[in-house]
């Protein structure tokens, strides 16, 4: 039994599921982004690549649908005499519709199902080039011909990269059927769900006629009254896959690093989209494009100081972050301690690695995620156990976490977290916790990274319980080790 008092819970968006095969080192395993997720395991184990696919994948969901990458597509498709004749087929349907509604067939509704999942594939595998900084190719496990990517959960997805060809992602068919009203020139597309009654697109976007018009305006098309329907319902059955109301942040390992050379790769940055093309030998990742520009358009006005008044950096260091934003230079973030303030860049580095969460902490809202690597990097084991808290109360506030970790310290902190669901508020107030402050189980998912006999490395599930805590074999194992070696040289000494 839980006593976990009555917090302030927001009603997660549907759970999603993410499986590979043959990705980069990992052979095969399935994880579940929790609100908090961790995941533990050896180096060069497929961690970060697991961390940085789900990361891709959400960025890829809350994207939206672009009006150019849309154009762009229409543009390859209209040469495919397929795509001809769906479009021609659904400018008769809308013709026929009269001033009611006409049930789209599934001859016509079944290719644009089609066609959303081959953009969905170009979008995702653009999104996971950009952000691991290489082709799809280097991705690909050694000895394999091709990865899979499994998405489950809001959407549900099958996407399948091959070296040498083009991505393709197939869809879960769907109970869903469509129908279609014309307009004023305007197409409704109105969707049945079994169990949810009929739905008119503009239910979940308002602005589809809007984007639809902004298509058809950059390929000349505006008239075209078939390819207006075939976007339409394009962007109706596409709606769970490019408007997932989340945006989710990497904090890279490094970061201390990277905020030391800030300064010359916001220029890079700059340069790179001036002039169209970074220099190879010189590539930018997305996420450490992105870590450096949600930097600089970190607001100054912001106090840097989270919704509960406490900060990471204030408690695990003393003094505060400073944030002043020059006219003409990029925002400038100093450490202010006793009088004396010095820019972030010569701050030790604990106070470095740490500053980024803050600022996300700072101004985060409940839709998002955090994709955290390494949030140990650089700390004492005591500032270790103070950021899980900080971590931990974030997530509570409805902001969901992905860890990546080596840190022993770090996960007793997150189980602790665990067992005290069990206690009252006032016995956790007893420990010099706040009342809120517990996981329950459902709120973690946890995964460690174990060798596969026939090569690479398996994801498996983490055992984990409000009684027990989590399961820390992951560590314990290295600890026995080293004590029967430290037996060992006592013995040997003896003799």
């Amino acid at each position: 039994m839980t006593h976990g008092g009555n917090r302030a819970r927001v009603a997660a968006d549907a759970p999603l599921e993410i499986g590979v095969s043959n990705f980069g080192p990992i052979s095969k395993g399935t994880f579940r982004i929790a609100p908090m997720t961790i995941l533990v395991g050896p180096n060069n184990s497929g961690k970060t690549y697991a961390a940085l696919l789900a990361h891709s994948v959400l960025s890829c969901l809350s994207a939206g649908a672009s009006p150019w990458s849309l154009a762009s597509l229409v543009s390859e498709q209209h040469k495919v005499p397929g795509f001809r004749r769906l479009v021609s087929g659904m400018e008769s349907l809308a013709a026929s519709a009269g001033s009611g509604r006409v049930r789209i067939p599934p001859r016509l509704s079944g290719p644009v199902y089609d066609l959303v999942g081959a953009f969905f594939a170009r979008e995702l595998a653009s999104t996971i080039e950009g952000n691991f900084g290489i082709g799809l190719a280097g991705l690909v496990r050694t000895g394999a011909r091709s990865s899979k990517i499994r998405i489950s959960g809001s959407v549900a997805a099958s996407i399948t990269l091959r070296k040498g060809s083009p991505p393709t992602a197939v869809l879960d068919p769907t109970a869903t059927q469509y129908a279609l009203a014309a307009r004023a020139g305007q197409i409704a597309v109105y969707e049945h769900k079994p169990g949810n009654g009929i739905r008119d697109s503009r239910y979940h976007d308002s602005s589809v006629n809007d984007r639809v018009d902004l298509v058809l305006d950059k390929l000349g098309m505006a008239e075209n009254l078939g390819l207006r329907a075939v976007l339409t319902l394009f962007m109706t059955i596409g709606q769970p896959y490019f408007s997932r109301p989340t945006r989710s942040y990497y904090l890279p390992a490094g970061r201390s690093g990277i905020l030391s050379t800030y300064d010359m790769l916001l220029s890079n940055i700059v340069n790179s989209t001036k002039y169209g093309e970074r220099d190879r030998d010189a590539r930018i990742t997305g996420t450490m494009s992105d870590f450096v520009t949600f930097f600089h358009n970190v607001p100054a006005q912001r106090p840097p100081v989270p919704k509960n008044g406490k900060t990471a950096v204030g408690e695990m260091f003393g003094g505060r972050l400073v944030l002043s934003k020059p006219r003409f230079a990029p925002t400038r973030i100093t450490y202010k301690l006793n009088g004396t303030e010095i820019p972030i860049r010569r701050a030790s580095s604990g106070i470095a690695e740490t500053a980024p969460f803050q600022l996300f902490q700072s101004g985060s809202s409940r839709a998002d995620v955090l994709v955290f690597e390494e949030p140990e990097a650089h700390l004492h084991p005591e500032s270790q156990t103070k950021l899980a808290k900080h971590i931990m109360r974030l997530v509570n506030d409805g902001t969901h976490a992905i860890l990546v970790t080596h840190s022993v310290h770090f996960l007793e902190q997150m189980s602790l977290f665990l067992k005290m669901s069990r206690l009252t508020p006032g016995q956790r107030k007893q420990m010099k916790y706040a009342p809120g402050d517990f996981l329950d189980n459902d709120d973690v998912s946890t995964y460690a990274f174990k060798a596969d006999p026939k090569g690479g490395y398996e994801i498996r599930e983490i055992e984990h319980s409000v009684a027990d805590g989590i399961s820390q074999d992951e560590f314990i194992h290295t600890i026995e080790c080293m004590y029967e070696e430290d037996l060992e040289v006592e013995q040997k000494v003896e003799l």
